[in-house]
């Protein structure tokens, strides 16, 4: 929803596309970052998965996300600047804000995922 509510706009002001188009493309946008990160949480539980194991899982969790959430945000905009599909290139804080924030969404979700893999174990 950030595409809406911060890109959407060409010089004169008016919208580049409707809501629906930019709904679709933040939900795809999400679903991909989600599954990514999802599947390094499922690969660090599968080879971490006892109780004991907790620290090094957490571990490989924040690195595995860290380099899977950063490496689909910066390839994700680059394919913004490369087709100029909002109208203009993106500096450097467009880059870093956009991968900052998506790293603040992935912290959250997998520390829900976590927590309950851990109160499941602790049980």
């Amino acid at each position: 929803m950030g595409n809406i509510i911060f890109y959407n706009r060409n010089v004169g002001g008016s919208e580049r596309f409707g809501f629906a188009v930019i709904y679709l493309l933040s939900m795809a946008e999400t679903m991909i970052l989600w599954e990514a990160n999802r599947m390094v949480i499922k690969f660090c539980r599968k080879h971490f998965p006892s109780f004991a194991q907790t620290r090094q899982r957490l571990i490989r969790i924040a690195v595995g996300c860290f380099i899977v959430t950063l490496f689909i945000r910066t390839l994700n905009i680059y394919f913004y600047d490369a087709t100029m599909l909002w109208g203009y290139r993106f500096p450097l804080e467009g880059y870093l804000h956009s991968i900052f924030v998506a790293l603040l969404f992935v912290t959250i979700i997998a520390g829900i995922y976590e927590g309950i893999y851990y109160y499941t174990q602790w049980q």
